[in-house]
């Protein structure tokens, strides 16, 4: 389903008020899906984690990533161009971790139905896109592998937030 998606979210990464330093994809996509074939023609170095552990996947992109802030956001999402900007002075002015309080979804459908909900949504509901400095993605350990959305009803994205904020406090 990712690979439907993909390009805009590829799209919106390049064309960034602050220029991204380097594009991984983690891909936990089935057999079959072109999802890490259409990120290599953007460019985008892919790790693939093939038993579509998205937590696990999330850490492994994020062992290849070497920038200090890390950027992970969801095949749907489209980044507003000055989403990475901001989340940079965000983070260097202090805060634990960064999420837009909107996502642009690659679908009127979902745009539409989750409008709402964005605006008015939990100070830590970190699903969707964030941006966290990798010494805090450190600190936390990651996204917890045991928190898989595919095999249980566990948000890993969810959990993350928690953990960091039950770390370094709710901004």
């Amino acid at each position: 389903n990712e690979e439907r998606y993909i390009g805009g979210l590829l799209r919106s990464a390049r064309n960034q008020t602050e220029p991204v330093a380097e594009v991984i994809v983690a891909d936990s996509s089935p057999p079959g899906d072109r999802t890490g074939a259409i990120c290599r023609t953007w460019g985008a170095t892919v790790v693939s984690e093939p038993a579509g552990n998205i937590a696990l996947a999330r850490n492994l992109g994020a062992a290849k990533a070497s920038g200090d802030i890390l950027v992970f956001a969801d095949a749907d999402v489209v980044l507003g161009s000055q989403f990475v900007e901001r989340a940079v002075d965000a983070l260097e002015a202090g805060a634990a971790l960064v999420h837009p309080r909107e996502a642009i979804y690659d679908s009127e459908f979902w745009n539409l139905a989750l409008w709402l909900p964005q605006i008015f949504r939990p100070p830590m509901n970190t699903t969707r896109c964030i941006a966290v400095p990798r010494q805090v993605f450190d600190a936390v350990g990651g996204y917890d592998p045991d928190c898989n959305p595919i095999t249980d009803y566990c948000r890993e994205d969810l959990d993350f937030g928690r953990r960091v904020a039950g770390v370094y406090g709710k901004a």
